[in-house]
């Protein structure tokens, strides 16, 4: 072999050349560790992506009575709210109601006749607490497995933590066109909006006794002066709401034969009870303000 082919083996072949090997080694070793941190980064930013739900995917936990489990009121809330969207009977429903006896009529109207089926949830996103006239109340902000954003709230009675269905639900138990026309002389409860009345008091209807509002429907149908014994369920309530707004409550009413001054009968609009104020809750609760919410029955 004449040394001009020695000089093209040494060229091609790391081996003959001791000094490249070093280098070698090094370049590989670089490469592995920018390798290692690429990874590395690439999997902390694909954790931290907020992905759409599967509703194939998710789980059903078995629905469990609501008692207080040793973990604090939040996972409390957030445990009671998963079982209640997927229960199947209103028998497990009812476990997780506030004032189910009072319920349990109104929702088996709503899941016999309509059928419907509540939709799971998918992540809770703030659990507030608010003090009120009727007891320690928690707000709780979530999202259910079709990404739409929802807002319930649960009554805490002694240790448990019981949800406002009629509230969470937006229940109205007869269409306002309907109660305009039968007039009913038993209670019904609707949702609607609730202001102070500052007009002159109704011929006949002692202030000592009761207290006036004026009630409306979402749509402008009905605006009618109503009355609230003084001894109503929710009266303070009611009596403290701030004059200048229209406020979104539901109300059990009815229309009551009474008598005025000179004796005729006369039927008038009466607040025979509040059942909730949750959406006036929430607009006053700062904590709250400014999120939007879809509506309950979408």
């Amino acid at each position: 072999m004449n040394n001009v082919e020695m000089n093209k083996e040494q060229r091609h072949n790391p081996v003959a050349r001791p000094w490249l090997r070093p280098i070698l080694i090094c370049m590989v070793a670089v490469g592995i560790a920018c390798l290692a941190i690429t990874g590395g980064m690439i999997w902390h930013l694909m954790g931290s992506i907020d992905f759409e739900p599967e509703a194939a995917e998710a789980s059903t936990p078995e629905v469990a009575a609501a008692v207080t489990v040793p973990k604090g009121a939040k996972e409390t809330i957030e445990a009671n709210m998963r079982a209640f969207l997927l229960a199947e009977t209103n028998e497990d429903r009812l476990k997780y109601v506030y004032q189910p006896e009072d319920e349990k009529s109104s929702m088996d109207r709503y899941y016999g006749q309509q059928g419907h089926r509540e939709i799971p949830l998918w992540k809770t996103q703030r659990i507030e607490k608010t003090n009120s006239t009727e007891g320690e109340i928690w707000f709780v902000v979530y999202r259910d497995l079709n990404n739409k954003q929802r807002l319930v709230s649960f009554q805490k009675l002694g240790d448990h933590y019981l949800l406002h269905w009629s509230a969470m639900t937006a229940y109205c138990e007869m269409p306002w066109g309907e109660f305009i026309v039968r007039r009913p002389s038993r209670p019904v409860m609707m949702r609607c909006y609730l202001r102070q009345y500052e007009g002159a008091w109704p011929v006949g209807i002692s202030p000592e006794q009761y207290h006036c509002f004026l009630i409306e429907d979402r749509d402008g149908l009905f605006s009618e002066l109503a009355i609230m014994a003084r001894d109503s369920v929710g009266y303070t309530t009611l009596v403290d709401l701030p004059k200048a707004s229209a406020h979104p409550v539901t109300l059990n009413l009815l229309y009551d034969q009474m008598s005025d001054v000179t004796g005729s009968a006369a039927r008038i609009l009466k607040i025979e009870s509040l059942k909730h104020l949750r959406w006036q809750k929430m607009a006053m609760d700062r904590r709250l303000q400014g999120l939007e919410f879809e509506s309950p029955n979408q």
